[in-house]
């Protein structure tokens, strides 16, 4: 399971815990035994026609209308299968791109998110201190 690390329960910017130490103490003064949080999750990745909008067919009518004003006005007339198939066929096409051109989402959300207290050992070592 891949893990993502941050110090604000924010950003989660860090690929382990090695990093997300070094700049929860990056700090004068940093003392081995000091303690800090930080925060670990699971990246939840999307792909590119995950930010496709819902409204294609409705969009083609507006614009057909303003096209074509009146005469437009019922077109196009669909079931809610036929959108459904239109939509899931455009999504193909749009991840078939994205992955092409390497343009899928590069950020992600994050689920399943923990405060965890991580411990200077020494250097640039750390350890999660479990709590009772």
């Amino acid at each position: 399971m891949e893990l993502k690390y941050s110090t604000d329960e924010e950003i989660y910017n860090y690929d382990d815990l090695r990093e997300a130490g070094e700049m929860a103490f990056d700090y004068v003064g940093a003392q081995v035994g000091d303690t800090a949080t930080i925060y670990v999750g699971e990246p939840v990745k999307s792909s590119a026609s995950d930010f496709m909008p819902s409204y294609i067919m409705d969009a083609m009518g507006e614009m057909a209308y303003e096209e074509c004003g009146e005469h437009a006005a019922d077109w196009p007339d669909y079931t809610a299968e036929q959108e459904k198939e239109l939509v899931d066929a455009i999504k193909n096409v749009v991840d078939l791109w994205a992955d092409k051109y390497g343009k899928h989402p590069s950020f992600y959300n994050i689920k399943n998110s923990r405060p965890i207290t991580i411990e200077l050992l020494h250097g640039d070592e750390y350890e999660e201190v479990l709590s009772a």
